[in-house]
């Protein structure tokens, strides 16, 4: 009785027809069907080989609730200190609080709001990146730019960072309605048809350019700044001193330590590059 149900769980190899798709089909035929026999004779080898892929989907949602946690942290306090704190100057710090949790809460309502155009893109990881692509570029113009020109001033900065803004956000609205709405499409050869086409990439470049551009102008045409105030903000307002202070605060072990990470890095590129 116990031999009927072992060959009721095991049924016997049927032998497999010949195909005409040559040796490489009758070999992945044949490892499918050994997998399957190991598989009856231990069950538990399955999930065995779910485990690295178990593991990686846990590291996964571990990073992406801390990103989640962190960004509604700084929006909830950014919303709060910058903006309720100077309307409202006399609030408590228990208001402030509770002003911050709903905060909080407004944004996880966008949040959730939003994700029906994450997936009608190619998936969280593009949409992020091509997020990213449009938002970055005015924020490493305005960096990168005024730590290297000392002629560029404040008002240059903000208008490089209200001009990339908009320029991000209108890349954001031509490509919201076709990632929604199932058929829609523009004309082709329109504006709107042009922008949606082109790489977010090259995109991200065009608005780094128009936010250098407009930095250079708006600052050469107004004042220059007060170079006081920015002295050893910039390289070209260094003094002796700071110099001395800066090559004083590392030796040769830290361009040793910071040389390993940088081998350590692209060693780990290289790897899972292929």
């Amino acid at each position: 009785m116990h031999q009927q149900h072992v060959d009721v769980a095991r049924p016997a190899q049927r032998q497999r027809p010949a195909t005409a798709g040559g040796d490489d089909v009758d070999s992945t035929i044949a490892a499918l069907l050994e997998e399957r026999e190991q598989c009856i004779e231990q069950p538990g080898i399955a999930d065995r080989r779910r485990g690295p892929q178990t593991q990686d989907v846990a590291g996964l949602l571990a990073a992406l609730m801390s990103s989640l946690a962190g960004a509604f942290n700084v929006s909830s306090a950014l919303f709060t200190m910058d903006f309720y704190s100077k309307f409202k100057p006399e609030a408590t710090q228990k208001q402030l609080v509770w002003i911050g949790r709903m905060a909080t809460g407004v944004m996880v309502l966008i949040g959730l709001a939003w994700i029906p155009v994450i997936q009608g893109g190619k998936g969280l990881y593009d949409y992020l990146q091509g997020v990213q692509a449009y938002l970055a570029p005015p924020i490493f113009v305005v960096f990168f730019l005024g730590v290297f020109v000392k002629r560029l001033n404040a008002k240059g900065a903000l208008w490089a960072l209200i001009v990339g803004f908009a320029l991000g956000l209108f890349r954001l609205a031509v490509d919201t309605p076709i990632k929604l709405m199932d058929g829609f499409a523009y004309t082709e050869g329109s504006l709107f048809w042009i922008v949606n086409n082109m790489f977010f990439q090259y995109y991200s470049i065009l608005i780094l350019l128009v936010c250098a551009v407009v930095m250079y102008v708006v600052s050469y045409m107004s004042e220059e700044p007060d170079y006081a105030k920015i002295s050893g903000l910039t390289y070209g307002t260094i003094t002796a001193e700071d110099r001395a202070e800066s090559r004083a605060s590392w030796n040769q072990w830290d361009v040793i330590a910071s040389a390993a990470v940088l081998v350590a890095i692209l060693a780990a590129y290289l790897y899972f590059s292929g």
